[in-house]
């Protein structure tokens, strides 16, 4: 698993439930579209849980990969006239983190978008190491174990307790 990260950016937010999670990621692209550059393809290739902002998270990727000059007003134009406009409010709203609201700087942006995204991974993770666990119990087969076994080798390197494949500490 090669390093995804730059570790400089790193920020301490507090992660709460899938939606608040999917709203902050939204939130910081609304405010900062100029981030698309570089978290764009990352965006692309996730899907929310939350239907409504799942179909926002689909028009701004397909709006910002069409169109990547927008500026933040522009791009909010846009949603809305393509009747975005209740997500926008619901995401946009006045409980935003200073890192995802239009006055943080760029680098602030990323450094939250980047802590959101590292743990919304991680609960990810944690959910399919207890599955595999669980599995083991029922079926203790080589095959259950075998997954178990690479899923903490997995959770080892994230921890950079171990060497991932390349041979680099993570």
């Amino acid at each position: 698993m090669a390093r995804q990260w730059d570790k400089r950016f790193r920020a301490r937010v507090e992660i709460g439930s899938a939606r608040w999670r999917e709203r902050l990621l939204l939130a910081v692209v609304l405010n900062h579209p100029v981030l698309f550059e570089t978290l764009g393809e990352t965006l692309a290739m996730i899907s929310f849980a939350t239907e409504g902002l799942e179909r926002l998270r689909q028009a701004l990727v397909e709006c910002l990969s069409h169109d990547s000059g927008l500026d933040a007003a522009g791009l909010r134009r846009h949603l809305s006239a393509c009747g975005f406009a209740d997500e926008l409010d619901e995401t946009l709203g006045a409980d935003l983190p200073s890192y995802a609201r239009p006055e943080a700087t760029p680098e602030s942006a990323r450094a939250g978008w980047q802590e959101v995204w590292l743990n919304s991974q991680e609960l990810v993770f944690q959910t399919e190491l207890r599955e595999a666990e669980r599995r083991l119990a029922e079926d203790p087969s080589e095959e259950t174990l075998a997954r178990l076994m690479a899923l903490k080798r997995e959770e080892l390197i994230r921890r950079g307790h171990a060497l991932d494949p390349e041979g680099e500490g993570v």
